[in-house]
């Protein structure tokens, strides 16, 4: 997302110098300080969403691990056992990736709507 933070940066920049009036400038730097906040906002999110996949992942490789020791002398009730538990984790890591998703869905979306309503200002203006 730095390359959105840094497209609405040039972009603030080039609003600034094609403002009219003080109101349109304050309105401008507004609108810039608010999407700002969005992106810098679903760039955590984003960043939240990659930490939960290395999770994910890790998971993910001890289920290999179980599967690969099943060939070993465990009994069925102990290789249940563990893939239970491995289910539910890998249950609890999908839940929370989904939300993380939702989240950084719903923010882009916000983003979205805010460069649309920017766009329309623009056009209006010109």
């Amino acid at each position: 997302m730095s390359e959105a933070l840094n497209n609405l940066n040039d972009e603030y920049k080039q609003m600034k110098k094609e403002a009219a009036s003080k109101e349109e400038m304050q309105q401008i730097k507004k609108d810039y300080k608010e999407m700002k906040t969005l992106i810098k906002g679903a760039d955590k999110l984003l960043q939240k969403h990659d930490e939960e996949l290395k999770k994910f992942d890790k998971v993910w490789d001890k289920l290999d691990k179980e599967y690969q020791k099943l060939g070993e002398t465990q009994t069925f009730e102990e290789v249940k056992e563990e893939l239970d538990d491995n289910q539910q984790q890998f249950e609890e890591q999908k839940k929370h990736s989904e939300e993380v998703i939702q989240k950084a869905d719903e923010m882009i979306k916000q983003i979205d709507e805010k460069l649309a309503e920017l766009d329309k200002e623009n056009k209006d203006g010109n």
